[in-house]
């Protein structure tokens, strides 16, 4: 009967001795649980806000290079625009020397188409004043002085000619001169718009670097947030490892 007895206080002591560590293993199980889907549903919210982020960043990273390709384009024509600005001066410069040239010309010739007509007159004056009473004489100077009037008549229409000539020319020089103005206005207009659209399209390459580089630092987050998520997975088995290595050397030391 002391034998029995003595086995029934051993069981009754092994039970008692075990129900602690039981409940201590449920409740570290328990408590594991709740902390579990908090822990979850923290990293989903983060993972969740940091992808409409990096989406958001990537649509305007998408409009970003749209209007940047628009800017490229509108900064091609405006340098198409600045060429043919730089251009035109450049051959109506050319075209008012022509003209300079050809105005000095006309200048030259209507001088001396001028002292031409001055000797004439003075010739024909002349002949006038030294007329004689002699027919044959007379007849010859009248002659002459025909010649020298007709040549004279021819001369003022020369210089007439030239003159309006001249006039005309001046006139295309003026012309010019004033394209050479306004084709200048249109360089200084086109350059600042060259540069503006420079300058636009430097601050739309920055803003999609910075960009880039915050989808970049996300993809990095979540590289680590998964490693961190592999270790708090490492982290979380050890107490229910330590439980059962509790209960197995309780055993032990029980049954042994």
């Amino acid at each position: 009967m002391a034998n029995v007895t003595g086995v029934g206080v051993d069981e009754r002591g092994f039970e008692n001795q075990n129900v602690p560590m039981l409940d201590l293993e449920i409740r570290m199980q328990q408590v594991l649980r709740l902390l579990q889907p908090q822990r979850i549903n923290s990293r989903d919210a983060v993972c969740h806000i940091r992808g409409i982020e990096v989406i958001e960043n990537m649509m305007k990273v998408g409009e970003l290079t749209a209007r940047l390709k628009e800017l490229e384009v509108g900064l091609e024509a405006a340098e198409l625009a600045k060429q043919h600005a730089e251009t035109e001066p450049a051959l109506s410069k050319q075209k008012a020397e022509e003209l300079n040239v050809e105005v000095k010309r006309l200048e030259m010739m209507l001088s001396s188409v001028t002292g031409e007509r001055d000797r004439l007159c003075k010739d024909v004056l002349t002949l006038n004043k030294h007329k004689t009473g002699e027919a044959q004489s007379e007849t010859t100077n009248e002659i002459l002085i025909k010649e020298l009037e007709s040549s004279l008549t021819r001369k003022e229409s020369m210089i007439r000619e030239l003159e309006s000539s001249l006039h005309e020319q001046k006139e295309v020089i003026n012309h010019q001169r004033g394209e050479l103005s306004i084709f200048h206005e249109k360089i200084n207009i086109e350059s600042k718009r060259v540069k503006s659209l420079e300058w636009e399209a430097d601050r739309l390459w920055s803003e999609i670097s910075l960009l880039e580089s915050k989808i970049n630092e996300y993809a990095s987050q979540r590289e680590k947030l998964q490693q961190i998520e592999i270790f708090i997975q490492k982290m979380n088995s050890i107490p229910a490892f330590m439980a059962n290595l509790t209960m197995e050397s309780f055993n032990k030391r029980t049954l042994s």
